[in-house]
């Protein structure tokens, strides 16, 4: 999983990833505290803010079960509070090579819905403009983190 190596050695991974942020002064996609408390890691948005490194607020999350990625994606973006929130998405088109690459049936389905939701759902975006959501991107935060 994506997480591994943070959850096996959370001080290591997190003094490593500061020490390179602070080198090429680079933002940090962070984990929510409480996730980093379940991890271990409770002090480490504390000490990433005292080197005065930009970091996400929190992280999308995963579906709840039985959950279709647009009830996902309708649901956390209701319930988001001011902050960044990352979330991530892997649109794709269906594909031998995508099935061949992704191997879970569930997986390859999901990004193949996610590629029509940002590509002809017009619900997703009209939610964006009604919940006021400002979509940006890692280039914008990491100027911001350069311009500090």
């Amino acid at each position: 999983p994506h997480g591994s190596i943070f959850s096996a050695v959370p001080d290591r991974f997190c003094r490593i990833c500061s020490e390179l942020a602070g080198e090429y002064k680079l933002p940090v996609r962070m984990n929510s505290q409480a996730a980093l408390e379940a991890d271990g890691a409770s002090g480490v948005r504390a000490m990433m803010q005292e080197k005065g490194i930009l970091m996400s607020d929190d992280w999308g999350g995963g579906r709840s079960p039985g959950e279709t990625p647009k009830e996902f994606y309708i649901r956390r973006f209701k319930e988001l509070t001011p902050g960044v929130t990352d979330f991530w998405l892997h649109p794709a088109l269906e594909s031998d090579e995508l099935s061949a690459v992704v191997g879970i049936r569930e997986l390859v389905e999901c990004r193949i819905e996610e590629h029509r939701l940002v590509t002809q759902d017009p619900d997703i975006p009209r939610l964006i403009e009604e919940e006021g959501i400002v979509v940006t991107c890692w280039k914008h935060i990491r100027d911001a983190q350069r311009a500090r």
